[in-house]
């Protein structure tokens, strides 16, 4: 039979199904064109210059330096030491694709969103800070100067849930 003819036999696969396998067995894609996959033939040592092309929808391989020909099952064999039906196994554990990041967004629970909070609220808290007797002892107490809390803006609560939750009932908001 003719190698080259036998390229266009094999298996229907997906692109990323046999991208899987490949980087499963070990085998680096070094360039994709539009039908196939240009690697390294790991039939012979030639490691300067990728000379084998996969099929990405039949999985067939060929080598065009030393026209070594192979399905897809054939390269999982030789690649990775794998039986013939350890290697069906794998290439089939390949079909469905794992996306882990849409497993795991798919699992979140999205927050929502804080609205955004009107400055003028935002400045009154503020200036409730400098005035608090409280909140004056403890930035003193820190050694924080006046000077420093109104260039920062530091701020200060000690039921800061109450405090905000007051201020913003009197803006009607909550």
């Amino acid at each position: 039979m003719d190698t080259r003819n036998r390229r266009n036999e094999g298996n229907s696969y997906t692109a990323n199904q046999i991208k899987r396998v490949l980087a499963g067995s070990g085998i680096n894609i070094e360039k994709e064109a539009e039908t196939e996959y240009v690697v390294f033939c790991p039939f012979h040592a030639n490691h300067r210059t990728p000379a084998g092309e996969i099929n990405k929808y039949s999985g067939l391989f060929f080598c065009f330096s030393c026209s070594h020909t192979a399905d897809l099952i054939e390269l999982v064999m030789h690649c990775s030491n794998r039986t013939y039906f350890e290697s069906i196994r794998f290439i089939k554990s390949k079909e469905v694709e794992t996306d882990i990041v849409s497993d795991i967004s798919s699992k979140l629970v999205e927050k929502e969103e804080w609205p955004e909070l009107d400055m003028a609220i935002v400045n009154k808290l503020y200036e409730q800070a400098l005035t608090n007797e409280r909140a004056i002892q403890y930035f003193t107490g820190r050694k924080i100067t006046q000077d420093s809390v109104k260039k920062f803006k530091l701020g200060y609560s000690e039921n800061q849930d109450q405090d905000c939750k007051s201020c913003l009932c009197s803006r009607v908001i909550v």
